[in-house]
């Protein structure tokens, strides 16, 4: 019967602990740092992406524009990361880059007005 109590009394004295944070420590993970890069051959005519929150966004283009980057951070757990572009000229590629890793890189050379579409 002491054996009895005594373990109950350790094992009550450990759940009790544990439940209240004494003993478990959750380290939360730092933000990835995205990055969006798109390059194109010829001005580019169309931009969307998502952002940190996982709205979709159009970016407004000057006509003349060749290159875009976009660098954010984001916290949100399985983020949809998504960048898509069109182009008035025969190449245009998308990369997206994680933590300094290209995690996805998509080139089309379809002919006049290319799109190229990045997601993961």
């Amino acid at each position: 019967m002491a054996l009895t109590a005594t373990l109950m009394t350790a094992c009550t004295a450990a759940v009790g602990a544990t439940a209240f944070g004494a003993s478990l420590a959750i380290t939360p993970q730092p933000p990835d740092t995205v990055l969006y890069v798109i390059s194109s051959d010829r001005p580019l005519t169309a931009i969307t992406w998502r952002d940190s929150l996982g709205h979709m966004r159009d970016q407004p283009v000057d006509g003349a524009q060749r290159t875009w980057t976009w660098t954010f951070t984001s916290d949100v757990a399985n983020p949809p990361y998504f960048v898509s572009a069109q182009s008035a000229g025969a190449t245009v590629t998308c990369r997206l880059i994680v933590n300094g890793k290209v995690k996805v890189e998509d080139t089309t050379t379809t002919g006049h007005a290319s799109t190229a579409t990045c997601h993961g």
